[in-house]
């Protein structure tokens, strides 16, 4: 299927590795110039050369930590230098830890909404104008599961997600009438770094093993498997298109079929 996005502009923050990598991987190979933001210089320029082996990959990478309120205007301000326009904006950048209630201090809950939301509010308040001038735009955020299905072991990562739901379904309202599709992806447990990060304050809390972390996880969800960054990456292409023009303020909940509730 001809996803409709040759020749359009993408930001994917988070880009480095797992998810955000695989992402700009899918739009480069849909003929998208892709802008890639991460922390780490080192996985940056691997995923810079890995991007431009690809036929027609236009890559530019952006080395910023979104955690800082100057960041975002240097990678906005860096892609629309070199390719005059920005259409796309894929929020994946943060990884809230999972820590117990009785270890979280404010600085910690301060910190975490550093991290992952309050990134993607000045992502999307920046790019707008430029999606507004183009009268076409799309915003698609990836946030996990724990904004719909709260979790004692991961109260920062939740308060995040759900944060980020609200607030993109009241944009996806306010930008509709501009042509700016705002939506939302939510995977379960993906096999990414951020992932085995997660199941070890799991195992840590919990006082066991990684392995017995990993397979407890697993046993839950109905296709018992992780899921791999690409097939997020497939949904957030989609969403990015042509193809899911009249889709705006939902979430798609990419997940085996671990999450239960029906609305």
């Amino acid at each position: 299927m001809d996803l409709g996005i040759a020749g359009r502009v993408a930001i994917v923050t988070g880009a480095s590795r797992g998810i955000g990598r695989a992402v700009a991987e899918r739009l480069c190979r849909e003929g998208a110039s892709v802008a890639l933001c991460a922390r780490n210089r080192e996985s940056l320029a691997e995923a810079q050369r890995a991007l431009e082996a690809i036929d027609g990959g236009r890559v530019l990478t952006v080395e910023a930590d979104l955690t800082e309120p100057a960041a975002a205007g240097r990678v906005v301000e860096a892609t629309a230098a070199a390719w005059g326009r920005i259409d796309i904006l894929v929020n994946n950048a943060g990884a809230a830890r999972g820590i117990p209630f009785d270890e979280l201090t404010q600085e910690l809950w301060l910190e975490n909404l550093q991290l992952k939301l309050f990134g993607y509010l000045r992502m999307a308040r920046l790019v707008l104008p430029h999606l507004r001038r183009n009268a076409w735009g799309r915003i698609v955020n990836v946030a996990g599961l724990a904004g719909l299905q709260p979790s004692t072991l991961s109260m920062p990562i939740g308060l995040n997600n759900a944060g980020i739901l609200n607030v993109m379904k009241a944009l996806a309202d306010g930008e509709a009438a501009h042509n700016i599709l705002v939506t939302t992806v939510c995977p379960g447990p993906i096999l990414t770094d951020r992932q085995t990060r997660l199941l070890q304050d799991v195992a840590r809390t919990k006082g066991t093993s990684l392995e017995a972390a990993q397979s407890e996880a697993t046993s839950a969800i109905p296709l018992r498997r992780m899921g791999r960054p690409e097939e997020v990456a497939d949904v957030v292409a989609f969403l990015a298109s042509e193809r899911a023009s009249y889709i705006t303020g939902s979430l798609v909940i990419v997940d085996g079929g671990l999450h239960r509730a029906m609305i």
